[in-house]
């Protein structure tokens, strides 16, 4: 779960803190300080701060460029594209600015993005126009991580990204991604981690055949994953790779655990979580059967 990990550190929005001057951002994060790496999050800076940032002496060229939690827009994305400084770019977090389907058009046209390893664009104004420009850019070939949560990618941005290759993983957080969008990226998706917390996949029907065989793990936290959904899912095929799989916060109840015991795909498992679940004690004793005596699964009872 490394990658998951990484990415609630790096791509979720906390309380701004009070506007800087350009000085005091300089003295505050000793930018001059970090070769190949700035890291302002959470400052409000704007498109003329950054201009200034990156045309200011003092920073170095980078390598790392962490934006995340301020006031950009598609010109400081402008920026970003054209400054010397950023070159050789493999990690860009804009999460939670103001960038539109427009500005990632911007960003997916330029050339730039090739050395680009980590692209976290989560809390902005994208919706499926801008994601379908993400995936028909000849410029992210190195592309391992991407984060799009927290924005309205809905079905059609979904069923596009599972088109999207390279991948290791792929965050879409609460990006309102129905039972239709999930289907496909769960057959399709070319991720190895594929992160769909907080979607209402209880809207609309599960229907897939396999799971995708790159995918070996799955988070499905708060996804209002009830019986309807475990039984669409539990003759699945396994795909031959997936091995952890989170189902935190959503009411399975008895019906849902019971049809969870009786998945193709729990065998091969080396880890799962099912918290907060609403089933009965004898519901969880009977999974526990299913699982085995193998270690790896956490549920409790409510």
């Amino acid at each position: 779960m490394k990658h998951l990990i990484f990415l609630l550190l790096i791509g979720c929005s906390t309380a701004s803190t009070p506007e800087r001057s350009i000085e005091e951002l300089f003295e505050h994060y000793r930018i001059a300080s970090s070769p190949g790496a700035l890291s302002i999050p959470q400052e409000s800076i704007s498109d003329e701060d950054l201009a200034a940032i990156l045309g200011d002496p003092r920073t170095p060229e980078l390598r790392s460029l962490e934006l995340s939690g301020n006031q950009l827009t598609s010109t400081g994305l402008g920026h970003i594209l054209s400054s010397p400084k950023t070159q050789a770019l493999t990690f860009l977090n804009l999460a939670h600015n103001h960038l539109d389907d427009e500005s990632i058009q911007a960003l997916a046209s330029s050339s730039r993005m090739t050395s680009i390893e980590h692209l976290l664009l989560a809390g902005n104004r994208i919706g499926p126009i801008g994601t379908t420009y993400l995936t028909k850019s000849p410029h992210l070939q190195n592309l391992r991580v991407l984060s799009l949560g927290n924005q309205g990618i809905e079905d059609g941005g979904a069923i596009a990204l599972a088109e999207l290759d390279s991948l290791e993983t792929l965050d879409l957080s609460q990006a309102q991604i129905t039972a239709s969008g999930a289907s496909k990226l769960l057959e399709k998706s070319k991720a190895e981690t594929l992160i769909l917390s907080g979607n209402p996949l209880n809207r609309g029907t599960l229907n897939l055949e396999r799971f995708s065989g790159e995918l070996t793990e799955l988070e499905l936290r708060d996804c209002s994953i009830g019986a309807e959904e475990l039984d669409a899912l539990q003759s699945v095929d396994h795909g031959g790779s997936i091995r952890t799989i989170n189902l935190n916060n959503n009411p399975l109840g008895d019906a849902g655990t019971a049809a969870l015991g009786r998945a193709g795909w729990l065998s091969a498992l080396k880890s799962m979580e099912a918290y907060e679940s609403g089933a009965s004690l004898e519901s969880l004793k009977a999974l526990r059967e299913s699982w085995g005596k193998r270690g790896g699964l956490k549920v409790e009872t409510r």
